[in-house]
């Protein structure tokens, strides 16, 4: 249950109606599992927490980036994970490296000089900070844990909640070690293919251009995407979820197809991250060859309220975004 008092989920007895109160020393693993628990911040990887919760179950986090914590692939998984899941992915990341880094050389070492166990080769059932003080076992299934940690926190490879398409998404936590210099955001811009002029949106979005195939014909799958970087949500648009939404218009300004969808939950929005967004739009069979017009815009799911286009005070100067004209052409 959650306490406020305390910023954190405890366990509650229910014999004494009251919180598990802390042992005041450690009592399990060098550990005082009454104050500290990843089961805590599990609240966090299944959308339990509120926003507010969330924030202060991040001032936890960095007492879980120790031993034996950090030693433990069953703890380690948990925490890195909640910690992701609720957008901390630099402190998952540096906790997965650093763990990585360590029980790599271990496992990859080709001799048993210094230390006999645990065998090289072979995934260990922990992880100690020390390995002279292995006491485990070998061959241990959920040692091999550090795989996960490398794919899915460092390199940042992880599954979308789109399930009609192939989608993930990438947000790398490379160690310095790993680290060179690379494209400018200015340079990154040059690569979107058909650039607009940037139009913001109230919930902190920022449209940067889109891209619409030359090859677009009546009764085909049309593939496109939109380029989008986010700015500082507002606090309203918050815990709110939200979709992006494309209309096809013909001249005469009739809707003749639409695509809905976002495939970045809110939880991963930060500053400064720049974002491609693929739709496909099934183009009818009948639709004329010619130049049609593309809306964009997003809306909350909540209500179907659309977000407001806004200029450079914030004032809102409509809720939709006009691209084009993209071209079909005859069937």
């Amino acid at each position: 249950l959650w306490d406020d008092a305390a910023g954190r989920f405890r366990d509650w007895d229910k014999r004494a109606g009251a919180f598990v109160r802390p042992a005041g020393r450690p009592v399990y693993w060098d550990a005082d599992p009454g104050r500290y628990s990843p089961l805590s911040l599990t609240p966090l990887l299944d959308g339990v927490a509120t926003p507010e919760q969330a924030r202060r179950l991040g001032d936890e986090l960095p007492a879980y980036d120790v031993a034996p914590w950090c030693d433990w692939p069953s703890w380690t998984y948990a925490i890195v994970e909640s910690a992701a899941a609720a957008g901390y992915h630099a402190f998952a990341a540096h906790m997965a490296a650093r763990i990585v880094e360590r029980v790599w050389r271990r496992v990859d070492r080709r001799d048993l000089h210094g230390y006999a166990r645990p065998l090289p080769g072979v995934a260990p059932e922990y992880w100690p900070t020390d390995a002279m003080a292995y006491t485990g076992s070998d061959g241990y299934g959920w040692g091999a844990t550090t795989l996960s940690l490398l794919l899915r926190q460092v390199i940042g490879l992880t599954e979308s909640e789109i399930t009609d398409r192939w989608a993930v998404h990438l947000t790398p936590g490379l160690p310095d070690a790993l680290l060179v210099p690379g494209r400018e955001p200015a340079e990154l811009l040059s690569l979107v293919p058909q650039p607009t002029d940037e139009q913001m949106l109230d919930s902190g979005l920022v449209l940067l251009g889109y891209e619409w195939p030359a090859d677009a014909r009546p009764g085909s799958r049309v593939r496109f995407a939109t380029f989008w970087r986010l700015q500082e949500t507002p606090a309203a648009e918050r815990g709110v979820v939200h979709s992006l939404f494309n209309h096809l218009l013909a001249a005469d300004g009739q809707k003749v197809t639409q695509r809905d969808g976002f495939g970045l939950p809110e939880r991963y929005w930060r500053p400064g991250l720049m974002l491609v967004q693929w739709f496909e739009l099934e183009l009818p069979p009948e639709a004329p060859a010619g130049d049609y017009t593309l809306l964009t815009g997003m809306y909350r799911l909540s209500d179907l309220s659309r977000n407001s286009v806004v200029d450079e005070s914030n004032a809102p100067i409509g809720d939709s975004i006009r691209l084009g004209p993209v071209r079909v052409l005859g069937g």
